[in-house]
């Protein structure tokens, strides 16, 4: 591994910074096995007066570099918006109050542990929680549901984009639920949790 030239990745933090970015995203090829270089840009990156970093291992541990980066770059761009929309939404909670947040895999994680990229479809997520929940509150969800899991299918929705629905034909629970896997979004691929 080479040495990290420190110099010029400061120079050149300082020139983006005064075009007015204040967000970046790293992935540097290695890092899903080695990502001491990726902190060591993150800290130079917030020491130089970065608002946020994403870095792409820790996010997401693929091998693939476009992946990581990808999902960098979402999770980056996404920060700012998401961070502010949930401070909004904690500040008139009594302390000490915890908030959880739901992620795309229709799971909720304490706020500290939230990545916004894992927001992008918690919408659709949270319908069929919700949904399952209701129809287990009236008692009539039993087909739909085995073992505590949703079962689903891929259904389109618009165009070639995807989301997970229940399909009440099946009789086995969807195992993908429990694995990380990449998913398209405008043709770039973002980690997601199924």
């Amino acid at each position: 591994m080479c040495a990290l030239e420190e110099k010029p990745l400061r120079e050149h933090a300082r020139r983006v910074l005064a075009s007015g970015v204040r967000i970046a995203a790293i992935a540097l090829a290695h890092a899903w096995r080695e990502p001491a270089h990726e902190h060591r840009v993150r800290d130079i990156l917030l020491a130089e007066g970065f608002d946020h970093v994403s870095v792409s291992s820790e996010l997401g541990s693929t091998i693939g570099l476009l992946a990581r980066a990808e999902t960098a770059v979402v999770n980056a761009f996404l920060s700012p918006v998401i961070d502010r929309y949930l401070d909004r939404v904690a500040a008139p909670l009594d302390e000490p109050s915890s908030m959880v947040v739901m992620t795309s895999s229709g799971g909720l994680v304490e706020r500290e542990n939230f990545e916004p990229k894992d927001s992008l479809l918690s919408g659709p997520a949270g319908g069929v929680v919700g949904a399952a929940a209701a129809g287990r509150a009236a008692g009539c969800a039993r087909r739909q549901l085995r073992h505590g899991r949703h079962e689903h299918r891929l259904r389109p929705v618009r165009g070639r984009t995807r989301t997970r629905l229940p399909d009440p034909r099946r009789r086995r629970a969807d195992r993908v639920a429990e694995r990380r896997g990449r998913d398209r979004r405008r043709g770039r691929r973002v980690d997601l949790p199924r």
